[in-house]
């Protein structure tokens, strides 16, 4: 029963932290629940569908521990693939937000300086 929790809840403790290093940064207790809320669901939804569809879907209800070893060492290549698709995708954000908000100060320089 220890393992099941452990397969299920220990993956996404992997990609916080994962996250949080590869972001240079600690995360605060609010981000830190955020971000393993959303690996949690993310990991634990397609592992779930692997089981479905590669194995019996009640493989968990009496698994085996070379099934565990199978599971969290799945899950947590996945977490690790998971966060660094993530913070990549958190790179390429700011940067297109940033070069509107650039255009737009610029924008409204232009106009600042006409009205002069």
């Amino acid at each position: 029963m220890v393992a099941l929790f452990l397969c299920i809840f220990f993956p996404p403790v992997i990609a916080v932290a994962l996250a949080a290093k590869i972001r240079k940064e600690n995360f605060s207790n609010k981000q830190y629940f955020t971000y393993y809320a959303v690996f949690a669901v993310i990991i634990n939804g397609i592992m779930f569908w692997i089981l479905h569809f590669f194995f019996s879907p009640f493989a968990l209800l009496s698994p085996s521990a070379g099934f565990l070893a199978k599971y969290i060492s799945l899950s947590s290549l996945l977490s690790v693939v998971l966060a660094y698709i993530t913070e990549s995708f958190r790179k390429f954000k700011p940067l297109s937000t940033d070069m509107i908000q650039e255009e737009e100060t610029q924008e409204n320089t232009d106009e600042d300086e006409q009205k002069i």
